[in-house]
C-alpha cells in the first residue's frame, strides 16, 4: 500500500476584465479578513486610544474606566475596519459605533441602576448620560465612582474614537477639480502659473 499526497491546491485562477485589461486576480479564500495594513492601523488607533483614555485616570475610582472605554476602543476599530473592508460607505462606521453603544451600554455602564436589557428606558439612561455626564464629571470632586454610570463617557470615547479613526484611514483626499493631464495649461493659465 502506498501513500500518496493530496494534490497541491491551485492558485486562485484570473478573471479577464470586460474591457480587456489587465486580469483581475480572484481572492477565494478568507475574504472576510481585513488586509494586514488595516490591522496595523487598527494597532495605532488602539495604542493612541489607550493613551488618551488613560489622561482619564485622575477622575475615575479604580480602573474599571479603563477596562470600559478600552473594550469600546476594540469595538469601535473592529466595526470601523469591517466596514472599510467590506467597502460599505465610511459613514456607516458611526452608525455602527452608535449601535453598538446603545446595545451593550447598559450591560458595561448601568450596572448600579439595574437597566441592563437593551430597552428604551436602558437607552434614555445612557443618552442623559452622554448629555449630561460630563457636566457631572466635570463638576464633582474628583475621583468620582469607578463603578457608577459615568462610565457611559469612557465607553463612548472609545467607540467613537476607534470607529472614527479606522474610518478616517480609509479616507483619500479626492483629486484636484480641472487638474487632470489634458486640462492643465489652461488650468495654469487660468491660475498665472505658465
Amino acid at each position: 500500500m502506498t501513500i500518496t499526497a493530496p494534490p497541491p491546491v491551485a492558485p486562485p485562477r484570473p478573471i479577464p476584465d470586460p474591457a480587456g485589461a489587465a486580469a483581475v486576480v480572484v481572492r477565494e479564500r478568507h475574504w472576510w479578513l481585513p488586509r494586514r495594513v488595516r490591522l496595523v492601523d487598527a494597532g495605532f488607533t488602539a495604542t493612541a486610544g489607550a493613551l488618551a483614555l488613560a489622561g482619564l485616570a485622575p477622575s475615575f475610582d479604580g480602573y474599571q474606566f479603563l477596562v470600559v472605554g478600552l473594550l469600546g476602543l476594540l469595538l469601535g476599530t473592529a466595526a470601523g475596519i469591517y466596514v472599510v473592508h467590506l467597502r460599505w460607505p465610511r459613514a456607516l462606521s458611526p452608525v455602527a459605533a452608535v449601535a453598538v453603544f446603545y446595545l451593550l451600554g447598559g450591560v458595561l455602564c448601568l450596572r448600579e441602576v439595574s437597566a441592563i436589557w437593551p430597552v428604551p428606558h436602558t437607552w434614555r439612561l445612557l443618552t442623559d448620560q452622554l448629555v449630561f455626564g460630563w457636566k457631572d464629571l466635570l463638576t464633582t470632586l474628583p475621583p468620582v465612582d469607578g463603578r457608577g454610570p459615568l462610565l457611559t463617557l469612557p465607553w463612548a470615547l472609545g467607540l467613537l474614537a476607534g470607529s472614527g479613526a479606522m474610518a478616517a484611514t480609509s479616507w483619500k483626499p479626492p483629486d484636484r477639480a480641472g487638474c487632470e493631464p489634458s486640462r492643465r495649461p489652461p488650468c495654469s493659465l487660468r491660475c498665472g502659473r505658465w
